[in-house]
């Protein structure tokens, strides 16, 4: 058991800190024997910063195979705590597809509240250039009748037609309102999903730790 618990020992507490407090991924360890060298050069693999969970979960798989190499492969402590590992990968790589999933869906909420305010903002300024036109249309029709557009029946159907536009524009800016506190709210709740997903990445990394410990444990009274 030697090699690889001084392979995997120093790797698993800094995987379960690094997915706890949202770092980055990983570096990959290299696959060696559980020497005290391949040790160092495992631990240093998988504490430098990297791109994602991926550079994690070959670390943590190249650890076990490394260890594993070291002590004869097949042997009880070698198959229980490269286990650990590799079921610290599992978890690692599903709660960063979950993640990902519920990042994607509130990135796509977004893109449509974006789209959603251009939409109102366009549909508002279609309304006012068909009143400008509308009212132009009134002018022109009683001015060459010769009536006074100031005053009379011609301000009055002015008035009605810049009455009717306000209407209009206040029952699509609610309706718009509406649509965008919707959105707004599955933003957050996919946001959310995906806070909980990497809280789940930390937990099953935690697990694995604990499993860790009591495998040591079993190996050691054995």
């Amino acid at each position: 058991m030697g090699g690889v618990a001084k392979t995997l020992l120093p790797v698993l507490p800094l995987v379960a800190l690094g997915v706890a407090t949202g770092g980055g991924g990983l570096a990959a360890a290299p696959a060696v024997a559980g020497s005290a060298a391949s040790t160092a050069a495992a631990g240093a693999g998988l504490t430098a910063a990297g791109a994602g969970v991926a550079p994690v979960a070959g670390g943590l798989t190249n650890v076990a195979a490394g260890a594993a190499a070291g002590g004869g492969l097949f042997s009880t402590s070698n198959l229980l705590l490269a286990s650990t590992a590799l079921n610290a990968v599992g978890g690692l790589m599903s709660g960063a597809a979950e993640a990902q999933a519920a990042e994607a869906q509130a990135q796509q909420a977004e893109l449509q509240a974006a789209q959603e305010r251009l939409s109102a903002a366009d549909r508002e300024l279609s309304r006012q250039q068909r009143l400008r036109r509308t009212l132009a249309a009134q002018r022109a029709i009683f001015g060459a009748r010769g009536i006074d557009v100031g005053v009379g029946s011609p301000l009055t159907l002015a008035g009605a037609s810049i009455a009717e536009t306000g209407r209009e524009s206040d029952t699509d800016q609610a309706l718009s309102t509406g649509r965008l506190s919707a959105l707004g709210l599955r933003a957050r709740n996919a946001r959310a999903d995906a806070g909980l997903a990497r809280i789940g990445q930390a937990t099953s990394v935690a697990g694995s730790l604990v499993d860790f410990g009591i495998n040591r444990r079993r190996i050691g009274l054995a």
